[in-house]
């Protein structure tokens, strides 16, 4: 996706906040490095993104109004295999969110988010 159209997109739908996926988009833009990771629409695309990155991956819903992800407990970490991903994402999914799909990403360890 544009850096601009995100943008363009945000104003016109009179959003106060990107969502993870996009705030990542325009840092990416800048020259910052992203981890590996895909915006999942559906349980395939899930389960197919966590296989192309490699496990473990970490899966989280993504929506401009899911700022406080912890508190709407829609992410989930070390997912290790396809049960894993399988049972995390329709646990995202069923807190019934407004969200635009569930990022997978590469689980990365360590001191730092």
């Amino acid at each position: 996706m544009d850096k601009k159209k995100i943008i363009s997109e945000a104003i016109a739908n009179k959003q106060k906040s990107l969502s993870e996926y996009q705030s990542k988009i325009l840092l990416k833009s800048a020259g910052v490095i992203i981890i590996d990771e895909v915006l999942a629409t559906s349980k395939d695309e899930a389960i197919s993104a966590a296989k192309k990155i490699g496990y473990p991956v970490a899966l989280k819903g993504c929506g401009h109004k899911l700022s406080h992800k912890t508190e709407l407990d829609v992410i989930k970490l070390k997912l290790n295999n396809k049960t894993d991903v399988i049972k995390a994402y329709d646990d995202i999914i069923s807190k019934n969110l407004s969200m635009d799909g569930v990022i997978v990403q590469q689980m990365i360890s360590g001191e730092r988010e």
